[in-house]
């Protein structure tokens, strides 16, 4: 029976994993922004897309999303292994495309 649980860990491993509880980063309240402030806010962030290599399954996904997660000007990720890349939001004043590699890359995966 384990051997059996072993053999399909990959199946079902990314949707135990994205059940689990994670640390949201805080959100601050729109009404904490006046509208010229928004707009700033708005016009410094980029977005890339970086292919990554190597994901075969969601679980995947999820360790190069909490990498992403991780760094300073990163707002969202979105991993897909299907597409085999993640689309990255960031701020470029706190980061850089080279930053965000290193932290893929520091998952196992190869960003490219």
């Amino acid at each position: 029976m384990a051997v059996l649980a072993f053999a399909l860990a990959p199946y079902y491993i990314g949707q135990l994993a994205s059940a689990l509880p994670r640390r949201q980063p805080l959100a601050t309240a729109p009404s904490a922004f006046t509208a010229d402030q928004n707009v700033s806010l708005q016009a410094s962030s980029e977005t890339v897309v970086v292919a990554v290599d190597g994901m075969s399954c969601s679980a995947c996904e999820i360790s190069v999303k909490d990498a992403l997660a991780q760094t300073p000007g990163v707002r969202a990720a979105d991993v897909s292994y299907k597409r085999g890349n993640a689309r990255i939001e960031f701020d470029p004043k706190r980061t850089n495309i080279d930053q965000i590699k290193r932290a893929i890359d520091s998952t196992g995966y190869k960003a490219k």
